[in-house]
């Protein structure tokens, strides 16, 4: 029996975090262990998942996944797609960043603490700032 990782999941890593599997439908990442990751990758398309090589781990978590519809029973050689594939992202992982983008406003918000109408540690340039934008977008890829 041959089973295939759902198309709107794929798998990822990152410096530190190498086992995950990255939701694109709704962003999010769910990181897990080596055991779980393996009996994950065995969902290719390729894997008899009957075979006796797989430890009976994997197959019980293999049959959580197809619980959850995680994955989905296919015939052989019904590969992952490219953007499926493993991939590893040779930066840290980020979940959320908080980006005072400005060290001039001078408003004092109660939610901000950032009364630094001085700009003491200077400003970014606007094209700056959209490089770093950048940089994180291609961090997730």
């Amino acid at each position: 029996m041959f089973y295939k990782l759902h198309e709107r999941y794929v798998l990822r890593g990152w410096e530190q975090l190498p086992y995950a599997v990255q939701d694109t439908q709704t962003g999010s990442t769910n990181f897990m262990d080596q055991t779980t990751f393996q009996a994950v990758s065995f969902c290719n398309g390729m894997m008899d998942v009957d075979s006796p090589l797989l430890l009976p781990i994997h197959k019980e978590i293999i049959g959580k996944l197809k619980n959850i519809g995680a994955i989905k029973q296919c015939s052989f050689g019904d590969k992952l797609q490219e953007k499926q594939k493993y991939r590893m992202i040779p930066c840290r992982f980020i979940k959320r960043a908080h980006w005072s983008i400005t060290g001039k406003c001078n408003l004092r918000c109660r939610h901000c603490y950032m009364s630094a109408p001085q700009a003491k540690y200077g400003e970014l340039s606007h094209e700056q700032c959209l490089n770093i934008v950048q940089l994180q977008r291609l961090c997730r890829l």
